[in-house]
């Protein structure tokens, strides 16, 4: 009888389990919904990595920019705005012509579709100086054809890069610190010496074109085609045409880095030497060009540099739309300086240190020379702007 029992109560329990036995392994109510899909990206051929932007459009995408997630491969892309049938993104710094675009988005359990893009890039080295790898980079200069000069130093060689990247020596001549194209088409120099010089458009031989008041550092040219020279002299010297020279600002104590011709006025930038505590230590300043023979206004602060940044500036030029950029020995090598007195850094995370020169292509690319502790990072580099710079009166 006790078996029966047992016997009995096995089959109750066994025909209750399975009335309450799940039907699967997860019951859930919870909808999810459609993953979003990809049509087209825009721009359609490509943009530039870690600079440019595009635009991912399709359907099923989210409203808020907070609930979508768009990966080129596997970096994140990030989102700048979004609506149900587009997304909009900076492009991550990944140089690839063949990079893999999807979107994830909140509430969706799987991807989108892929479609390939391609990221191009935006900064690159030109010129071949195997040869001279262990020296450092210093003047530049641009002419009206994209060729770009550039001084090694100890080389005692100005080297001559064509836009199809081949590099030959132009001249050997001793380094230069600073250089601009000429209206003739020579190449204007100057070393830190009481001169003005150049060398012809074929290259070659260095002539003296004009003896200077003071020392030189760097120099450009107007639309009348007087030059202005600035360096150890503490003041602003003027070539003309003819040769003549004279001084036409005095900048006591201010070893003048820099010098550019813009919008009517002749821009500086210079460490101050001296002991008035209230000057800027370093800064960018401009004299008004008040006639064709060059004669200078009254020196007016642009930037006292030295009460916002702790690095030291050098060279300085400007964008067509007014943008002043700068160049630094910081981590942020060039500086952006606006119009209404505002700065941000270029291509932040993309550009190392430090900026030697710059100096404006005919269209949208800036050049600079690089110096670096690392004998790897120093270089002449090429960087897409995607807008032009200011005129360079030298070579119009």
């Amino acid at each position: 009888m006790k078996k029966i029992f047992i016997y009995l109560l096995a089959i109750f329990f066994i025909a209750g389990c399975e009335k309450d036995k799940p039907t699967g392994l997860y019951v859930s109510s919870k909808e999810y919904n459609e993953p979003p899909t990809i049509s087209r990206i825009e721009p359609s051929d490509s943009t530039l990595a870690g600079i440019g932007e595009f635009t991912v459009f399709g359907s099923n995408m989210p409203e808020n920019p907070d609930e979508v997630v768009v990966y080129a491969n596997n970096m994140f892309a990030p989102v700048l705005s979004a609506n149900s049938t587009s997304v909009t993104c900076k492009a991550p710094n990944l140089v690839s012509d063949s990079v893999m675009i999807r979107v994830a988005a909140r509430g969706a359990l799987e991807f989108s579709n892929m479609l390939q893009y391609k990221l191009s890039t935006a900064i690159w080295e030109i010129g071949e100086f195997a040869e001279t790898n262990e020296k450092s980079v210093y003047a530049i200069a641009c002419d009206k054809d994209e060729n770009v000069y550039i001084s090694i130093d100890s080389e005692k060689k100005i080297f001559k890069i064509q836009p199809n990247g081949e590099t030959s020596i132009f001249a050997q001549v001793p380094k230069a610190s600073g250089m601009k194209i000429g209206p003739d088409g020579y190449l204007y120099y100057v070393n830190l010496v009481p001169f003005l010089l150049r060398i012809p458009p074929e290259g070659g031989t260095m002539e003296a074109f004009a003896r200077m008041p003071g020392g030189v550092y760097d120099l450009d040219f107007d639309e009348n085609g007087n030059v202005y020279c600035g360096g150890g002299g503490f003041a602003i010297y003027r070539a003309r045409p003819d040769k003549s020279t004279d001084t036409v600002a005095e900048y006591p104590d201010v070893f003048i880095l820099s010098v550019r011709v813009y919008n009517g006025y002749v821009y500086i930038s210079g460490k101050y030497n001296g002991e008035n505590e209230s000057h800027p230590k370093q800064g960018i300043w401009r004299n008004q060009i008040l006639d064709a023979d060059g004669n200078l206004g009254e020196n007016e602060l642009v930037f006292d540099w030295s009460s916002q940044f702790e690095s030291n500036l050098s060279s300085i030029t400007f964008s067509e739309t007014g943008d002043m950029y700068i160049g630094t020995d910081a981590e942020e090598a060039i500086i952006i300086l606006h119009e209404d007195g505002s700065t941000e850094a270029m291509y932040h995370g993309l550009i190392f240190p430090e900026t030697y020169d710059l100096v404006w292509g005919n269209g949208q690319y800036l050049y600079v020379s690089r110096r670096n502790e690392l004998i790897t990072k120093r270089a002449v580099v090429k960087i897409n702007m995607l807008h032009a710079g200011a005129p360079y009166y030298g070579r119009i």
